[in-house]
């Protein structure tokens, strides 16, 4: 059995701060349905089995306390784990066997089945949708949860996900193309508690939610953040240009600010850009809430962003005990019945609606595989790329940044159900910043489209 990997301590110099921790290696990789661990719990953090550690993992699969042992000794004869079995329904049998295999994220498990003759499947290609199971073991250093929250991030997972950690139910998420963001400080193990052991399951069988090839499995990142209880929210993050003359560029700057702690705390942020720090106002924040901090800036002389001239700056927004980093371009866009205007000049696009996967890979790309894809589009005369059908990846916007292409960020259906509109939302926080987007659409070729429903 593969040992837990372990996050490092801080540094003395980066204690306090913020750091990113990828968890795209050791993985373990099931592919089919298992017995499908419960969603509802009799006790907390007791269903065990492969959501927790097993006793191969040198770990029990629940910690109860001293009362919680006497309690369990009295109504199982002494048998702690009788009374688990008894009293919470503990999964008490489930074991790794040799059907689950090492992977590395991101990871694509439908590319590995074989092709099926099925007319049905022919446009999404020629895959059977299934089941498959990932399940990743790892630590966090014994006083991390006293300074810092920490955040778990999934960026896609192909499609419909259940997601477990040590021996509770954490979440669910519909779409693939939607990112996944979970506090778990709550839940997390940290030093002699133990391993934290995170069960992921993914179903492509409850129906696709587009007609092409889809993929399968967790396909792009997975990272933890440990964030300053005192932090920037990063989705609130915003650069913007609000006009344009000869020699200046008036930049809006937006920032929130969050207080996780019990009490309230006296922020200042700063944000510097182009070597110039610009101060925001001094407020007080009270107990688990934030400020929405606004302010503008006058960039001299700008460079400015085409894709003929990608030109990115680098704004960083600063606390005492957080620091965000964010690229933006300094542009303005305008449309009317004569076209589109770049920076003030009308403009010509030369687009194309691009999917997100490739060719002997499926959808599980990393940067160099989507910057690939951009230059190659950049050879041919490309300057404008649709996201079709679905939200732009992270490594797509960041090639668009870099190259230079104008980005069509899609969403992916024209729905006001709650959690639809809870991903659109989410999407245009997320890439509003970045200097390709320069158009946003609501959905594709919809039937509902010219409908009261649909407008």
């Amino acid at each position: 059995m593969k040992k837990a990997s372990k996050l490092e301590p801080y540094s003395e110099e980066l204690k306090n701060m913020r750091v990113k921790e990828y968890l795209n290696d050791d993985w373990q990789f099931h592919t089919g349905e298992l017995k499908a661990p419960f969603k509802t719990a009799k006790k907390a953090h007791a269903l065990g089995g492969l959501t927790a550690a097993l006793p191969a993992e040198n770990e029990h699969r629940i910690l109860p306390s001293a009362g919680g042992v006497h309690f369990l000794k009295l109504i199982a004869q002494g048998n702690v784990e009788m009374g688990l079995r008894n009293l919470a329904g503990t999964d008490l049998t489930s074991r790794l066997d040799s059907s689950w295999q090492m992977v590395t994220l991101p990871h694509d498990w439908k590319v590995a089945q074989h092709f099926v003759n099925n007319p049905a499947n022919l446009m999404s290609g020629s895959k059977e949708d299934g089941v498959g199971y990932y399940r990743r073991v790892f630590e966090l250093p014994a006083e991390l949860f006293k300074s810092h929250r920490v955040v778990l991030h999934f960026d896609g997972v192909m499609r419909m996900a259940d997601i477990w950690l040590n021996g509770a139910y954490l979440a669910h998420n519909n779409s693939g193309y939607t990112s996944i963001d979970l506090d778990i400080t709550e839940m997390a193990n940290y030093g002699d508690e133990g391993p934290n052991v995170l069960l992921v399951r993914t179903d492509t069988t409850t129906g696709p939610e587009g007609w092409w090839y889809e993929g399968a499995g967790i396909y792009r990142s997975v990272w933890l953040e440990q964030v300053p209880y005192v932090s920037l929210n990063e989705k609130s993050l915003y650069v913007y240009t609000k006009s344009l003359d000869e020699s200046s560029a008036d930049l809006g700057i937006e920032c929130a600010v969050e207080n996780h702690t019990d009490n309230p705390q006296v922020v200042q942020p700063i944000v510097e850009i182009n070597e110039e720090k610009i101060s925001l106002e001094k407020v007080p924040i009270p107990a688990h809430e934030q400020h929405v901090y606004h302010a503008n800036y006058s960039l001299k002389d700008p460079m400015l962003w085409t894709p003929e001239t990608p030109n990115l700056y680098t704004a960083r927004f600063k606390l005492t005990d957080d620091l965000v980093q964010k690229e933006f371009g300094v542009h303005t866009f305008k449309y009317n019945e004569n076209g589109f205007y770049l920076n003030g000049n009308r403009y010509e696009l030369h687009g194309v609606c691009e999917h997100q996967d490739f060719g002997g890979v499926g959808v599980a790309l990393n940067q160099d595989i989507v910057s690939y894809k951009v230059s190659q589009m950049k050879r041919m005369g490309v300057n404008a790329w649709r996201s079709a059908h679905h939200f732009a990846s992270e490594e797509l916007l960041t090639a668009c940044d870099h190259l230079g292409m104008l980005v069509i960020n899609e969403n992916r259906l024209l729905e006001s159900t709650p959690w639809r509109v809870n991903d659109l939302e989410k999407m245009v926080m997320a890439s509003r910043m970045h200097a390709s987007i320069g158009f946003w659409s609501v959905a594709n070729e919809e039937l509902i489209g010219n409908t009261a429903l649909g407008e």
